[in-house]
């Protein structure tokens, strides 16, 4: 993908060097990817130093997988930076050479710099302060968060991955930088208008809602599933776990049942009824957007 990225903007990869990161023409995306790298490269550095190998082989694959693959480069479909990009997978192979120098060299031959000669021989990144970047950090956590809160939703409802429905956005002191970067939202999230509020919406018959921190989401759902049949299906999801439940606490309220069983068994009941009356919980609150 960074290559590919690289090409369309007739880039050549092994001739970026470390001033294409200016500042002045970084995403909010970019300054907290670059801001994380900093913490990364600190960690695993630290990670290694003290033998502590899979903690910090574990660090590095979740950033990797988690961050870097699932946000940033989905982001960056919409709106690439090669120099940042090219960057950002130097110091991850750079960081992944203990674990894996046979890949990363080969990875390196296609994006080290120009006069760069084997990546064992390169100098291990360190951390710079000044690319570190807590605002964007915040910023883009921000805009994850929504568009997982809004994924959620959808599947909690059934509603069809291809359908595109609208959302609303209440937030006070977010307002602004949301209206500004809700293409990504639009777009990862798949909606089709993001409209965002300062004052909380009145609602309305069909919609849907999740709160975040400072946030209120809101989904429109008429015309889109059949909100009937939704309910009866949740009604019917309810009833199904009263009865479990009520078999759950028959059982824990039993004086024999708790003499005679093991621990564990005792354990596994009670983990049951945790579990039951979260999804009971759950359930319960959609039955009540529904209303």
């Amino acid at each position: 993908f960074v290559l590919m990225q690289c090409e369309k903007a007739g880039v050549d990869p092994k001739g970026v060097g470390s001033g294409a990161l200016g500042v002045g023409n970084l995403s909010v995306a970019d300054r907290a990817l670059l801001s994380q790298l900093q913490r990364l490269s600190a960690d695993v550095t630290e990670g290694l130093q003290s033998y502590r190998l899979s903690e910090t082989g574990e660090r590095l694959y979740s950033f990797v997988w988690d961050y870097f693959c699932d946000w940033y480069l989905e982001l960056s479909k919409g709106e690439s930076n090669p120099a940042v990009l090219v960057h950002a997978l130097r110091t991850i192979v750079h960081l992944l050479h203990p674990y894996c120098p046979f890949v990363t060299e080969e990875i390196w031959g296609s994006i080290g710099p120009k006069e760069s000669g084997p990546l064992i021989r390169e100098t291990w990144p360190t951390p710079e302060k000044k690319l570190i970047d807590r605002d964007a950090e915040e910023q883009l956590q921000l805009l994850i968060d929504i568009i997982s809160a809004i994924r959620s939703l959808r599947a909690e409802y059934g509603v069809a991955p291809e359908a595109k429905i609208p959302a609303t956005v209440h937030a006070v002191k977010s307002g602004e930088f949301l209206s500004q970067h809700q293409a990504h939202v639009l777009r990862l999230a798949n909606v089709s208008e993001l409209v965002v509020v300062t004052k909380a919406p009145v609602h309305r018959h069909g919609i849907v809602s999740t709160f975040l921190k400072g946030v209120d989401i809101h989904l429109s759902l008429e015309g889109v599933v059949d909100l009937k049949k939704v309910k009866e299906n949740l009604e019917a999801e309810l009833v199904q776990l009263q009865k479990f439940l009520s078999g759950v606490r028959g059982k824990l309220s039993n004086e024999q049942f708790i003499a005679r069983a093991k621990a564990e068994v005792i354990e596994t009941e009670q983990q049951k009824l945790k579990d039951g009356e979260e999804k009971l919980k759950k359930v319960e609150e959609r039955l009540k957007a529904l209303a």
